[in-house]
């Protein structure tokens, strides 16, 4: 990061006297969770040092540079959009007021994982590439090996029993998937379930859902016979039933912090698991900038928010449509079944 005024560089120390420690803070403006890229409008703030002290940066090791004074209370700001030319590049920067190093103010980053972090921050190029999901290697529950599953029948039908959303909550979540692709549809489930999310606090304090898959060979009745509504062999690659499961003290607990009632946080993590669920994984996370957040299967939810992006988008739908073609068969609820004809 350049800031672009002055040209001489120089070191204008104010009075020791007055030697006070204030704090230093870079944001990313607009995204201020997301670590800044090209384009980007960034501030720079300092709160509680010496007062009409002088401002000075020392970057990358070289010689401090004066950026004007502190104000009558001790604060200081400057602002700018960081441009591609310096995109690339990382840099380590030491803000000081009167010659005493002020101290980075970062924003939490067990919360916030990817903000934008002083001494050190890297500016990133906009990625101009697609960055859409890719086909998910489940385990599955039922074999503990990692293979390939695939629904054999659609509509899939879902429920949900989870405490911080309900099964109205679940379908927005839903019909934003089907609003997106045409391999297969989500739908109520109406006598049958097929995907299952519910409450556990047995998973980590900062994980906030997991999706767990079960093929058809838990279903020893039916495992490698013909689906007759179908006509879809039932194999080791197919999808019997899913568990999403929620964590709803890290849901509750995390949503005042991200900005969102618990319901909103919610929707957001079940929206997220049932792109797992249609056999979708994390899209590749490398600069954790905005430009790289195109699907709401992106791992980091304060990205997600950050960057606007809470329901299913068309990088989405073409991978769903990748990962199915040619369409799964359609099967109404309940009338799949097996009369013990194997498969060829």
């Amino acid at each position: 990061m350049r800031f672009e005024i002055g040209v001489a560089l120089f070191v204008l120390f104010g009075s020791f006297a007055t030697a006070q420690t204030g704090t230093v803070t870079l944001t990313n403006y607009y995204y201020p969770w997301a670590q800044i890229e090209a384009g980007d409008y960034f501030t720079v703030s300092i709160v509680g040092a010496a007062h009409n002290q002088t401002v000075t940066v020392v970057e990358n090791g070289g010689s401090p540079y004066p950026f004007g004074t502190t104000d009558d209370s001790g604060n200081w700001s400057i602002a700018g959009t960081e441009t591609s030319e310096f995109a690339g590049l990382t840099y380590t920067q030491h803000w000081y007021v009167g010659g005493v190093e002020a101290t980075p103010a970062n924003l939490n980053t067990n919360i916030y994982d990817w903000a934008p972090t002083l001494p050190s921050f890297t500016v990133w190029p906009n990625l101009t590439a697609s960055n859409c999901p890719t086909l998910i290697v489940p385990v599955d529950t039922c074999t503990n090996t990692s293979d390939e599953m695939y629904w054999r029948w659609s509509p899939v039908s879902y429920a949900s029993t989870s405490s911080v959303h309900s099964d109205s909550d679940m379908t927005v979540a839903a019909d934003g998937w089907n609003g997106v692709q045409s391999g297969l549809q989500l739908e109520p489930a109406d006598g049958t379930l097929d995907i299952w999310a519910y409450d556990s606090t047995s998973l980590p304090g900062y994980v906030f859902g997991q999706t767990q898959f079960t093929s058809q060979t838990c279903n020893t009745g039916c495992f490698d016979q013909v689906d007759e509504c179908t006509g879809e062999c039932m194999d080791d690659q197919a999808v019997y039933y899913e568990d999403i499961i929620i964590n709803p003290t890290a849901v509750t607990n995390y949503a005042s912090d991200f900005g969102e009632s618990t319901e909103q946080l919610a929707i957001l993590v079940v929206t997220h698991e049932l792109g797992h669920a249609l056999q979708l994984a994390h899209p590749e996370a490398v600069q954790h900038s905005c430009s790289e957040v195109q699907s709401t299967v992106y791992q980091n939810p304060s990205m997600r928010i950050t960057c606007g992006v809470s329901t299913p988008t068309s990088c989405d739908g073409i991978a769903v449509d990748d990962v199915y073609p040619d369409g799964v068969p359609y099967c109404p609820q309940g009338d799949n079944y097996c009369d013990g004809t194997l498969c060829d």
